[in-house]
């Protein structure tokens, strides 16, 4: 299984332009997609919205069923650096698509795996959660 983010813009005569942000997993062995998600909810914020997930990912592992887990933006509000400030760790596995945490304190860089959990860091702290 490999696990990638797939980003496309666009703009039409029709429209303002469009973001489309996905999470796509696939097995390699049949070359057939396995997922094919949006990073995460569009920010209902400032609508109307032609957005289709939430942007870049930032963490992204994948288990050998295709179960697969990352970091992405929460929303659209920005620090004064420029940079993010909510994110969420979001999964889909055998449960479907959750979103496990959302905060300004996780840590974009700390997303790991080992067997069938899930690892980040928020508020400084180990958190960890199951990947069914």
């Amino acid at each position: 299984m490999v696990a990638y983010e797939y980003n496309t813009e666009y703009k039409t005569a029709a429209t303002m332009g469009s973001n489309e942000s996905y999470v796509v997993v696939r097995d390699l062995a049949t070359g057939k997609t396995i997922r094919h998600v949006p990073t995460g909810m569009a920010n209902k914020l400032n609508p109307p919205s032609n957005e289709i997930g939430t942007g870049s990912v930032y963490g992204l592992v994948v288990k050998s069923d295709g179960a697969v887990a990352w970091i992405a933006p929460a929303g659209s509000e920005l620090a004064p650096s420029g940079e993010l400030l909510i994110h969420q760790v979001e999964v889909f596995d055998k449960s479907g698509y959750r979103v496990l945490a959302t905060s300004a304190s996780i840590d974009t860089h700390s997303l790991a795996l080992a067997s069938s959990r899930i690892y980040w860091t928020e508020n400084g702290k180990p958190v960890s959660a199951l990947l069914n």
